[in-house]
Order: structure tokens, then sequence, then C-alpha cells
């Protein structure tokens, strides 16, 4: 049932319970003589809210470059049908609520540079993962577009800077003519 079919079912004399306290965990959020309804559809929501941060969380998580490029594209899908999807967050480090994205780019940023370097003997410092945000910021909204960006600038790297073509080396001509002794 939702919000606006519980609101209807139920008496508002009979919905005085609040759902911040539910969902906040405090102990008396319960308005004693509510409808259990109404108060199983604020615990509903709340199991359901807690569920969704889980999954939206869980979805941050991701060791393959391939498991990366398939989030951004669910995301993109997601977002095309509804772009307040994602819920906001408290970061456990800084205490600071952060939106959802915050912690996808985040992940991005620390697993995409280990990733592309797994294998090479290259170590990343922080000075490549401030690189990494600045690129970031400057990329298109569109995961397939920042995608396509991000080859890109790879290709150019690989091409000019690791892989450079040889300075071609000037050809000299010299002619040589047989010299005969004509004297004789």
């Amino acid at each position: 049932m939702g919000e606006d079919e519980i609101e209807a079912a139920v008496p508002s004399e009979r919905r005085k319970s609040n759902i911040v306290g539910a969902l906040y965990g405090a102990p008396d959020w319960q308005v004693a003589g509510d409808d259990p309804r109404w108060i199983a559809h604020f615990e509903t929501a709340c199991r359901t809210g807690i569920e969704h941060e889980a999954a939206a969380m869980a979805l941050v998580s991701f060791d393959t470059i391939a498991g990366a490029v398939a989030l951004l594209e669910y995301v993109a899908g997601v977002e095309a049908e509804d772009p307040e999807a994602w819920p906001d967050f408290v970061d456990q480090e800084d205490g600071k609520n952060h939106s959802w994205h915050y912690f996808l780019i985040a992940s991005l940023v620390e697993i995409l540079p280990e990733l592309a370097s797994a294998g090479d003997g290259m170590t990343e410092q922080i000075e490549h993962r401030l690189h990494a945000i600045q690129i970031a910021c400057s990329l298109p909204n569109d995961p397939q577009e920042a995608l396509l960006v991000l080859r890109a600038a790879e290709r150019l790297v690989r091409e000019f800077l690791i892989e450079p073509e040889p300075a071609k080396a000037a050809q000299i001509v010299s002619l040589v003519r047989d010299c005969q002794d004509l004297s004789a």
C-alpha cells in the first residue's frame, strides 16, 4: 500500500507516529493508539529503505573493469528512468552526508588505476589520484561518453608518450661513378 492509499485508509487521528523517528531508530517513534497498518507501513518503509541503501552501496563494490563498465551502464539506465533513484549516505570516515554518486566516483578513483596497471609493475601514487579526480570532473555526464573520452585519452598517451613513432632518419644518397682509367 502506497503513501496515498494508507493515508486514505487510516484516519488522521490514528496516524500520529513519525517516519523520521522510525528511520533514525528513535525508541519512542510510535504514538500510542496509532493504527497497526500505519505502524506496519513505517516499519516496511524503514526495512526496505535499509535494504535499498545496502544494495546501493554493494553496487559500488567491483573488482574488474568489466564490472565498472557494467555498473556505469546500469546506473545510466536507472537514471534515465528516475534521476533521484539513489540515496544519500553518511560517510563513516568523515561523518558527512554524501550522495551515492560521491561513493561511486570514490570507488572508481580507487579501483580503476589498480585494474589498469595490474601486472605492469606500475604503482599508483596520490598525485595520480588527484589527476584522476581532475579528469573525472571534466568528463561528460553520460557514462558511455565518459568512457569513450577516457579510452581516447589512453590511446593518446599510448601513441604519443609511451610508444611514439620513431623519427625517420634522413636518407643520404651518394652517387659513386665507376671511374675507369681512360688514359690507356
